[in-house]
């Protein structure tokens, strides 16, 4: 079973920045491999949330929350931070 992906607010504003930052550098192309990069990490995370590293933060809100990197070459630049299940 699959959890449903939510995209909030700020994920989808930092998501077209680092798109747009995409397209001025290193042309559409690049732009689009990212997004399906994203897109393929998303669907690994909705299938198996409990992906990737744990992350630990001073904030007790934060508990449970794992990073996960988009696949290569796109690993340095966006973490997936999905809610606790």
């Amino acid at each position: 079973m699959s959890l449903a992906i939510q995209r909030a607010a700020f994920f989808i504003a930092d998501f077209e920045i680092q798109f747009a930052w995409y397209v001025e550098k290193a042309g559409a192309d690049v732009a689009w491999r990212f997004q399906s990069a994203l897109d393929d990490s998303l669907r690994k995370v909705s299938v198996q949330p409990d992906l990737g590293r744990i992350r630990h933060f001073d904030d007790p809100k934060l508990l449970g929350l794992r990073s996960y990197q988009v696949k290569r070459p796109f690993q340095e630049v966006a973490h997936i931070l999905p809610s606790r299940r």
